[in-house]
């Protein structure tokens, strides 16, 4: 389920994505779905791949008798709850920054984002190689290390504007004072704990077993108002009962 819930949100952002691919950051285009959502299904992912994980976790590694949850698996789920945690933190800053002005916090949950993503970055071996060398590679994790560097590099320049704010008469004058519009950066510990829960990209659907098509069962239904009446439902075929 949580590989499904990455492939629905790319298939949501597919568009946005077009209209963006040679600006990464702010302004985000017109075609982008709503912020709030995405770092709300990120979340959600991020906790089914938790999920597997402690289940992972819990049967042992191959090397335990009577197990069978190899290294690379149990690797797998860790990249992909650190990669959908980051990019969670990544639209919760955006829409702090973007639809709430919030630079402080925004700048927050991006330093939490782009920790995570340098986390896996470490791990492929390619952490402290240059802005330049790591624009001529492609791939998700890249693009998104550039992505979350733009938004803070943006939010700070912003949260660093010096603007005209105050203005009072002074005799026949005007006068206008600077006004810098800065807010502190939220600390980690203030953010995880409003970290808002997720929201399922697909629902899930139960599993029914399938009919034998060939056979004697039974099965319970409703019938004539009476609850759990077992009936026998095995079809008709060809030659039944015929066999040589």
């Amino acid at each position: 389920m949580a590989d499904a819930g990455n492939l629905a949100i790319r298939k949501l952002l597919s568009r946005a994505v077009m209209d963006s691919i040679t600006s990464p950051g702010p302004p985000l285009p017109r075609s982008h779905p709503s912020t709030s959502l995405l770092a709300k299904l990120y979340l959600n992912v991020h906790a089914l791949y938790e999920e597997s994980r402690g289940l992972a976790k819990s049967v042992g590694s191959v090397t335990d008798p009577g197990s069978g949850v190899g290294g690379d698996f149990r690797r797998y789920l860790s990249d992909g709850r650190t990669f959908s945690g980051a990019l969670g933190y990544k639209w919760l800053g955006v829409d702090a920054g973007e639809n709430g002005s919030k630079l402080g916090e925004a700048l927050g949950w991006l330093g939490m984002a782009k920790e995570g993503l340098a986390e896996l970055e470490t791990k492929n071996g390619v952490l402290g190689k240059g802005a330049k060398e790591r624009g001529k590679r492609k791939g998700t994790l890249e693009d998104e290390i550039i992505s979350v560097e733009a938004f803070i590099k943006s939010y700070t320049q912003l949260n660093r504007t010096v603007s005209l704010g105050f203005v009072f008469r002074l005799g026949l004058h005007l006068i206008r004072l600077p006004q810098v519009s800065f807010e502190p950066v939220a600390t980690a510990a203030t953010l995880l704990a409003r970290v808002p829960g997720g929201k399922a990209a697909l629902a899930v659907k139960p599993y029914s077993l399938p009919q034998p098509t060939f056979g004697h069962f039974q099965a319970s239904r409703t019938d004539g108002g009476n609850d759990n009446v077992t009936v026998d439902t095995t079809p008709e075929y060809a030659l039944q009962q015929s066999y040589f």
